[in-house]
């Protein structure tokens, strides 16, 4: 799936978790408007995380020379693209990271600095900006991150309680979506089961259980494809209504 199917596709999930399902009898409290949408932002660019290990992936590019440097550490780490960054195992750890930025904090005289998740916010908006083409530049990207993680602390000043589930739940989405491409997930990553021959020469489990032993439902076929590309149109339209109905909360209409 593609960068800006995945950014779409982690707002789409924090819009639909948090602003609607509160409302649904399901008994789970509702944020804040500016909660939902300053959630979608950070889901946006966390589901742009599993990617980090592919040296023309949107993060690869964030900052000149560091971003692929990162990129090729990353995938070297998990071994390769669609490797470990790609394992749902790899959620556990997530969680653990994003929780603990979420309380790494610099006590500058008087005051308390909620440093991690003003960090989380700076990176992360200026990922989901970038893949949804908001902005022309990185420059302008990390512009836009600046303010807006000044703008997060300023409605937290302790850090967003609902940060580590944001950068979960995107983190989740973007597995999701590419189980969805006929590249499939490592499910049981470090452990690789490779089908039999029997299976490799099955049409239908052939493509779900692939030769390198990846795991995929192949409903969007090669990623940018043009289902992929309808799926993204619709839930953009989707954040878009959102977007709308949030702001629309927030001033009490």
């Amino acid at each position: 799936m593609m960068g800006v199917t995945h950014a779409t596709s982690g707002a789409a999930l924090w819009i639909a978790t948090t602003g609607v399902l509160p409302y649904l009898d399901t008994g789970i409290h509702p944020l804040p408007a500016s909660a939902v949408l300053a959630g979608s932002i950070i889901t946006a660019g966390a589901a742009l995380l599993p990617d980090l290990d592919h040296h023309s992936a949107t993060i690869a590019h964030s900052v000149p020379l560091v971003g692929r440097t990162i990129a090729a550490i990353a995938n070297n780490v998990g071994g390769g693209h669609r490797q470990g960054f790609h394992a749902p195992l790899m959620l556990v750890g997530v969680w653990f990271l994003a929780s603990w930025m979420s309380r790494w904090q610099w006590d500058i005289g008087e005051f308390t600095v909620a440093a991690g998740a003003g960090l989380t916010a700076l990176a992360l908006c200026s990922f989901g900006v970038k893949a949804r083409r908001y902005v022309s530049s990185w420059a302008k990207a990390w512009a836009v991150g600046l303010a807006y993680a000044a703008l997060v602390l300023a409605m937290s000043p302790q850090g967003p309680s609902w940060l580590p589930l944001a950068v979960t739940m995107g983190y989740a989405v973007h597995l999701v979506g590419d189980i969805l491409t006929t590249g499939g997930l490592p499910v049981l990553w470090p452990i690789t089961i490779r089908p039999p021959r029997w299976v490799r020469r099955t049409p239908v489990l052939s493509a779900v259980w692939r030769p390198g032993g990846h795991v995929a439902v192949p409903l969007l076929g090669d990623a940018g494809s043009r289902r992929e590309k309808v799926l993204g149109v619709l839930m953009s339209t989707y954040v878009s209504f959102g977007v709308v109905a949030e702001t629309c909360r927030m001033f009490g209409l």
